[in-house]
C-alpha cells in the first residue's frame, strides 16, 4: 500500500496535476486483499467516480457552491451507488469532489485532472495487486492439507463413538471445535483461492467446494449418531469402516475404492434379519441412514474426479 501510494503520487507530479497526494491516497484505497477483488471494484469505482463527478457538477451549478449542496449531492449520490451496486467507489468519490468544490467554479480542467488521478490510483493499484509475489499455490495445497487433516479428524470422532470409545457430550463437544477449525481455515482458503485470477481450470475453487459439502455431510452423521440410544452390533462395524476411510482422505481417488466396500457392507446388513423391537428398529434406521450419509460424501468425492479429471 505504502508503495503504491508513493509511485501514484509521483505519476500524478510528473504529470504535474493538481494534489498529486490525492492519487496516492486513492491508490491506498484502492489496494484490495485479492487480486480478483482488484480487478471487480476498480471498474465499480471508475463508474462511481464518473457518476459522482457528473452529478456533482451539475448540482453545483445549479444550486451553487457551497456545503450544503454537497451535503445534499452527498445524500443523493450515495444513494444512487447503492441502487447500481457501484458503492465500494463512494469514500474515494467523495474525495475526488470536494475538489470541485474548493475550486469554487465550474472548470473542464479541475474535472479532467480528478479523472486522471482516479485512472492513475486504479491503474497503480490493479498493478501491484498482479505484480505483487505471492506463493498462493503452496498456500492453497497447504490449506487444503489441513482441511484434508481436519476432516480425517471429524471421521475419527464418528467411528470412535459408534465403536462406543466416546461418548455423546465428548463427540459434540471435540466435533464442536472442529468444525470451528475447518470453518476458519476454509474461509482462507477461499479468500487466498481468489489470488489464482487466470487459473481457468479453477480445480482449487471445486476442491474448496467439494470438502464444504462433505463437511456438511458429517455434521448430519454427527447429528444422527446423537439419536443413537443403545448398543448395535452394526454401529461396530460402521465405526470401523469409518476409521478405515480415514487413511483414504486425501487428494487421490480412494472414494470409488470406498464406495465398493460400503457398498458390500450395506447389502450384507440388507441380508440380515429384521429388529424385533421398536427400538432396534429405530437404532437400525438410523445406523442406515449413517451409511446413506457416507454414501453421499463418497459421491461427491467421485463427481468432483469426475468432472476435473
Amino acid at each position: 500500500m505504502t508503495l503504491a501510494s508513493i509511485i501514484a503520487t509521483g505519476i500524478a507530479w510528473g504529470f504535474n496535476l493538481d494534489a498529486p497526494l490525492t492519487a496516492g491516497i486513492l491508490a491506498i484505497l484502492s489496494i484490495q486483499l485479492t487480486r480478483t477483488d482488484s480487478v471487480m471494484l476498480a471498474g465499480k469505482r471508475l463508474l462511481c467516480t464518473l457518476l459522482a463527478l457528473s452529478l456533482s457538477t451539475v448540482f453545483f451549478h445549479v444550486l451553487g457552491y457551497d456545503f450544503s449542496t454537497y451535503f445534499l449531492f452527498t445524500f443523493v449520490f450515495i444513494a444512487l451507488s447503492f441502487l447500481f451496486g457501484i458503492h465500494p467507489g463512494i469514500v474515494p468519490s467523495l474525495v475526488l469532489v470536494t475538489h470541485l468544490l474548493n475550486h469554487g467554479s465550474f472548470s473542464w480542467s479541475v474535472l479532467i485532472n480528478a479523472l486522471v488521478l482516479m485512472l492513475i490510483a486504479l491503474l497503480i493499484a490493479i498493478t501491484m495487486n498482479m505484480l505483487y509475489p505471492l506463493n498462493t499455490k503452496k498456500a492453497l495445497a497447504r490449506y487444503n492439507h489441513a482441511i484434508d487433516r481436519n476432516v480425517r479428524n471429524a471421521l475419527t470422532l464418528i467411528g470412535q463413538f459408534l465403536l462406543h470409545e466416546i461418548n455423546h457430550k465428548t463427540l459434540h463437544e471435540k466435533h464442536q471445535i472442529l468444525s470451528e477449525e475447518l470453518e476458519t481455515i476454509i474461509l482462507q482458503a477461499e479468500m487466498i483461492e481468489k489470488d489464482i485470477l487466470f487459473d481457468k481450470s479453477r480445480d482449487a475453487t471445486e476442491y474448496l467446494k467439494m470438502r464444504r459439502i462433505q463437511i456438511n455431510r458429517l455434521e448430519r452423521i454427527v447429528e444422527l449418531c446423537e439419536n443413537l440410544k443403545q448398543k448395535h452390533p452394526y454401529a461396530k462395524a460402521i465405526g470401523n469402516y469409518i476409521i478405515a476411510l480415514t487413511h483414504d482422505i486425501g487428494k487421490a481417488n480412494r472414494a470409488t475404492y470406498q464406495g465398493i466396500n460400503l457398498q458390500t457392507l450395506l447389502v450384507t446388513y440388507r441380508k440380515k434379519a429384521l429388529p424385533e423391537t421398536r427400538e432396534a428398529f429405530e437404532t437400525r434406521a438410523v445406523l442406515y441412514q449413517i451409511i446413506f450419509e457416507l454414501q453421499g460424501f463418497l459421491q461427491v468425492k467421485i463427481n468432483y474426479h469426475k468432472k476435473l479429471y
